[in-house]
């Protein structure tokens, strides 16, 4: 069959695609690199023809070998999810696959879903399924017939999936020819995704994306099933390139502590492939292909589960609110289980796809369920993790107050991101923020596409009606998060994306990473800023009092008076209410009270208007603040809650340094004080504050201090008693319940803690002298 050099004309239109920009000059190098690389096209009937006693010596291999079969026969016939799941494959392929085509049983994914499906459905059986094992051959052989490999290295990949695992499942009755047109054609593929720079790029910066997992994934099953079968050197040259693939897979995209830098979708979709490589690897030598960072995915994932249950994940990136991304691409909580006992991936499972989530039913990865889901008891995430999380290479931090044990609860859920881009997919969205609390969602997001990816859809600043630079489609943008304490019981956060409204990631420069290279598609949407900075912090409930969440920005275009405007899209069924000193947003289950701190409510002009995302994600209202100024430096105090809770009275005080705010909440009192002053400043409370700190944030019970939070202090002093003194300082440091937690592990300082009983650099004990 012939190799195409273009790809499907329609494969833009269909779910979870990236483009990969391929400019003439990359063909032509594509092309010549082919020629120049042994088996770039290979010869038909290379090798011998495969005898029956060769096949079925070495097959099945992929996802699981001879031995495992009695097992997993009893695997799915002793109760649970997994019992289920193969519940569903016997009705896929007795009622419904029996009566399509070969065109209608791959579906438009080449038969990711059908193919393991019919293998499960041909050998969990006793004896095993002939008819359903020769549906599986025509299968494989239609595509064989009607498709070849080509330069789109989707749709090749998920053609190469199947052919691989169709090859190993389904041809013990076949003949040696018909075996034969299966391994060229799998040899074929191979051949020219080792060779083709179309391919290789994939291991390269920005290219590098879920799509590399799936090559990676695809080449490395393929290599495995053919081992023996083939020449050595192809089995060698596509597990090395799958290697290295997978090895810059995790190690630029995937955050030290475990989130994906392309958001909860394409992590789903990206392990959806890599599991079966993985296990299938295992198998074949040995090899433990998934290192601590994907050992970790499952973590961060647990605090993308929205509280409102249903198989719900946050709108973040692309991972849209509708999509039900892990509801899909449960594979990791399935294999988990099986390949590290993980508790916490059963009860991500039964929250996603199981009986507290969402069935996809045909959409969903079953064959993964019947494998490696082993009904393991739940561990909620509470009792495992922390409420707090920052990923500081991904750019993302997390405050939620709790899990749902069952369909769902009202917990508060707060996001924020800014980090550096890695590659693949991108967004506007640096210094971008979404709460949902008290089972409403109060700040969101909007999903991938125009607009939803752009700088309108997402809750940042803009400057003169312009946002950050453009992004999307490989071309990113860069933040960072600049500083951050967790405190117990108030965490503060820094980022900064003042090159995200600047400019586009270097790894967008001209020529990188090869001389073909061309990103000047995206060289528009530039705001050049000298600063734009903006801080987080999330109070957490306690001493009996509700949670709530400072923001404020510090931001500078070029030290003239613009137009700024703060931006908070809130759900659509929220109504919104401007007309007073407070900002109320009110849902069907709870409130929001905004609170403009800086600058006053006076001199700010409120708007609220519809917003169309023009995508299937839900729409918002948008309600901006707008102030023309050098810096406005906006700062907003937000007060979610049920419907009728209390709220506290808010007083807000103007001085020449910055400004001082007081909640009062009855027997206590939280005083948050602004310093503009760059300073030491002075301001009244309860008790008297001194301090040098950007910000503070103290908590009082009467006049004695029960907790504080400060952001760039080097001295604290409250009530005459010097709390904080850091001789190199400044630094982020927090008190809560009688430990003391900073951001720099080499500080020289002196902290009173009268009942202390620790100082922590993030979750490290760091050593002290007590007097």
């Amino acid at each position: 069959m012939r190799i195409t050099t273009e790809p499907n004309p329609d494969w833009k239109l269909r779910p979870h695609r990236t483009s990969l920009p391929v400019t003439a000059a990359a063909l032509a190098f594509a092309v010549l690199f082919s020629l120049a690389t042994p088996f770039a096209v290979p010869a038909r009937g290379e090798t011998a023809d495969i005898p029956d006693s060769l096949y079925n010596a070495r097959h099945p291999r992929l996802l699981f070998d001879a031995a495992d079969i009695p097992s997993l026969y009893s695997k799915v016939r002793d109760g649970g999810y997994d019992d289920d799941a193969y519940s569903f494959i016997r009705l896929m392929v007795d009622y419904i696959y029996s009566g399509d085509d070969e065109a209608g049983i791959l579906d438009d994914d080449y038969g990711m879903s059908s193919v393991p499906i019919i293998a499960l459905a041909t050998f969990l059986e006793s004896p095993q399924d002939e008819a359903t094992r020769t549906m599986g051959r025509d299968v494989t052989m239609y595509l064989v017939d009607n498709y070849s490999v080509d330069f789109n290295d989707y749709d090749s990949s998920l053609r190469l999936r199947s052919l691989a695992l169709g090859y190993d499942c389904f041809f013990a009755n076949a003949t040696a020819a018909q075996r034969q047109l299966v391994v060229d054609e799998i040899e074929s593929y191979l051949d020219t995704m080792t060779s083709s720079i179309n391919y290789y790029v994939r291991a390269h910066r920005p290219y590098l994306s879920n799509r590399s997992a799936m090559v990676a994934a695809s080449l490395g099953l393929a290599a495995i099933v053919l081992d023996g079968e083939t020449n050595p050197n192809r089995v060698e040259e596509a597990l090395g390139m799958a290697d290295r693939l997978v090895a810059n897979w995790s190690g630029f995209l995937i955050d030290t502590e475990g989130a994906y830098n392309e958001g909860v979708l394409y992590a789903g979709w990206s392990m959806r492939h890599l599991a079966y490589y993985f296990a299938a690897r295992k198998r074949y030598d040995g090899r433990i292909l998934a290192d601590v960072k994907v050992r970790k995915l499952e973590r961060w994932l647990a605090y993308e589960l929205l509280p409102e249950g249903n198989g719900k994940t946050n709108n973040l990136n692309d991972s849209g609110y509708t999509d039900d991304p892990l509801a899909q691409h449960h594979t990791l909580f399935d294999w988990a289980q099986s390949e590290w006992q993980s508790g916490l991936s059963a009860y991500m499972y039964e929250h996603v796809a199981g009986p507290y989530g969402w069935n996809w039913g045909a959409k969903a990865d079953k064959a993964a369920t019947a494998l490696w889901n082993m009904n393991l008891t739940p561990v909620q995430p509470d009792s495992v993790l922390e409420p707090s999380a920052v990923w500081e290479e991904r750019g993302l931090y997390y405050y939620r107050s709790g899990w749902p044990s069952a369909d769902n609860s009202t917990d508060m859920l707060l996001s924020f991101y800014s980090g550096v881009f890695q590659g693949g997919h991108a967004q506007e969205d640096q210094n971008h923020f979404t709460l949902q609390a008290s089972g409403a969602k109060f700040a969101i997001d909007h999903g991938g596409g125009s607009p939803g990816k752009d700088s309108e859809s997402h809750n940042i600043v803009l400057i003169d009606g312009a946002g950050q630079h453009h992004a999307g489609s490989s071309i990113g943008t860069d933040g960072k998060i600049a500083g951050y304490v967790l405190g117990g019981w108030a965490d503060f956060v820094r980022g900064d994306a003042t090159a995200a409204y600047t400019t586009y990631s270097k790894l967008n420069n001209p020529g990188n990473p090869f001389y073909f290279s061309n990103w000047s598609w995206g060289y528009f949407g530039a705001n050049p800023v000298l600063h734009a900075r903006r801080d987080v912090v999330a109070v957490h409930p306690r001493d009996g009092l509700p949670a709530y969440v400072f923001i404020g920005d510090d931001i500078d275009k070029d030290g003239g008076l613009h137009d700024y405007q703060w931006r908070l899209h809130t759900a659509d069924v929220n109504t919104v209410d401007t007309s007073g000193v407070e900002t109320w947003i009110t849902a069907p289950t709870g409130r929001m009270i905004i609170h403009a701190i800086n600058p006053p409510r006076s001199a700010l002009t409120a708007g609220l208007s519809p917003y169309n995302n023009l995508t299937s994600e839900p729409d918002s209202k948008l309600l901006t603040f707008d102030a023309t100024a050098v810096n406005p430096r906006f700062a907003f105090l937000l007060l979610p809650g049920e419907t009728g809770t209390p709220a506290p009275t808010v007083t807000r005080e103007q001085f020449a340094w910055g400004v001082l705010t007081t909640i009062e909440w009855g027997s206590r009192t939280d005083l948050l004080l602004l310093n503009h002053s760059g300073g030491t400043v002075n301001a009244a409370g309860p008790a008297a504050v001194e301090t040098d700190a950007e910000m503070a944030l103290v908590r009082f019970a009467g006049t004695s201090v029960r907790r504080y939070l400060a952001a760039g202090a080097s001295s604290l002093t409250i009530g005459g008693t010097a709390w904080v003194n850091v001789a190199d300082g400044p630094l982020n440091v927090a008190l809560s319940g009688g430990i003391i937690n900073i951001d720099r592990y080499d500080a020289d300082f002196v902290f009173y803690g009268p009942g202390g009983t620790g100082v922590r650099y993030r979750t490290q004990q760091i050593h002290f002298v007590e007097n």
